[in-house]
């Protein structure tokens, strides 16, 4: 592949072009100069300019990717996507944009294109859907049933994260369908990401008792085929059914399997996880409030957790306190919690959404009654869209009993 500087000397050259009149007004003599000698890259809007001037595609300008440059871009993105901290998404963008209209087969276009379509989404940027469209199109023409799959679990979120729980469920289910009808051979990993979103998003939809059998199949053929992929997630949503069933010896069940799992993978999320849901039975099961607060200083000093989890932590802390009747250190502790724009599945929404029935409580105790009932009333508004569970009951009666001793 000819340098970039080359190509455009040529071409210049070719249109009988000096480097003043090439440049034009938008770029200097000395810059284009730089540029053709490879001493400067040119900025996408003076590639496409320069392109414009040459009367070519931006993409003949850049010429075909060789394969070690299709290996490098896909390699970039693939660590993009892992990247947490400040990830450089515009720079790969422009490496990439020139030759999007050649990606049109084979899978590294494919990954190419389900890579700049999930980064256009993350960046709020136009054109993801498109782009993934053409992904998907090139993953079934190969039929890469793992991928195609993934382009589903992809739109499925984008859906949940709406709070469209029923369109999400809805879509997973036709297009889970639509690959299972095609015969091809749909490896174990894909299986259990497939059984473990529809069973999640059953749960969101309220119709437990299918999630619970989804759940526990895969739970079970993950077993069988010994392997541990998804189950720390399937044993977590078990124990939180569990805990909202009331089934105590289903809770311990599970309790024991996540601790084992943590043991084995030395998980730290799986142990903060374990931490957290021994604190809520602690409260909401055994009513042991100052255990509680104990287990809560002691994972405070033992589990390094970011503001989300710090904000579910506060939930449990602020009960802890209104069960020992702390109330104005509860309220202060309740009005502290934040509900983080990535949280979007009922379960933990609900968990958080009670904040403002505890804090109406300590309220009313206070005697602040104003501000009790606007807190219950902004409570009962945030679970309406909620599926049946103890915390949208409990809501439920603290607006009945807030507002009823207010007539």
């Amino acid at each position: 592949m000819n340098p970039l500087g080359e190509r455009i000397r040529n071409l210049r050259k070719k249109h009988r072009m000096t480097l003043e009149a090439c440049a034009g007004d938008q770029m200097t003599k000395g810059m284009l100069s730089l540029i053709e000698n490879n001493k400067a890259n040119p900025s996408i809007e003076n590639l496409q300019y320069l392109a414009r001037r040459l009367e070519v595609d931006v993409a003949d300008l850049w010429g075909e990717m060789s394969n070690r440059e299709y290996q490098e871009l896909l390699q970039e993105g693939e660590q993009l996507l892992k990247e947490q901290v400040d990830p450089d998404y515009n720079a790969w963008i422009e490496k990439l944009e020139p030759f999007l209209p050649k990606l049109t087969q084979g899978y590294e276009s494919a990954r190419l294109l389900e890579i700049y379509s999930r980064i256009l989404h993350y960046l709020q940027l136009e054109g993801w859907q498109d782009t993934a469209d053409r992904a998907s199109a090139i993953y079934d023409d190969l039929n890469i049933t793992a991928r195609q799959a993934g382009m589903v679990l992809f739109r499925v979120n984008v859906l949940f994260a709406q709070h469209q729980y029923q369109e999400a469920l809805q879509k997973l289910l036709n297009e889970r369908m639509l690959i299972e009808r095609q015969g091809d051979y749909i490896d174990a990993l894909t299986k259990l990401d497939l059984d473990y979103y529809e069973a999640i998003m059953r749960f969101a939809v309220g119709d437990s008792k299918e999630a619970i059998r989804v759940m526990n199949k895969a739970i079970h053929y993950s077993k069988k085929e010994r392997i541990f992929y998804r189950i720390d997630h399937l044993y977590r949503l078990a124990a939180y059914q569990a805990m909202n069933d009331k089934d105590q010896e289903a809770f311990y069940y599970y309790e024991k399997k996540l601790q084992q799992y943590s043991d084995f993978a030395e998980d730290n999320i799986t142990k903060w996880i374990l931490c957290f849901i021994q604190i809520h039975y602690v409260i909401d099961n055994d009513k042991d409030y100052t255990k509680a607060l104990e287990l809560i200083n002691n994972a405070l000093v033992e589990h390094v957790m970011d503001e989300v989890s710090l904000d579910f932590l506060r939930i449990q802390e602020g009960k802890a306190l209104y069960g020992l009747q702390r109330y104005e250190e509860a309220s202060e502790v309740f009005k502290g919690v934040c509900i983080h724009h990535s949280i979007h599945h009922p379960f933990d929404l609900s968990i958080l959404y009670v904040k403002d029935a505890y804090r109406a409580l300590c309220e009313q105790v206070i005697g602040n009654e104003k501000i009790a009932k606007q807190l219950v009333k902004i409570a009962k508004q945030n679970m309406q869209l909620m599926p049946d569970s103890p915390y949208k009951e409990f809501v439920e009666t603290v607006y009945y009993q807030i507002n009823k001793e207010n007539i």
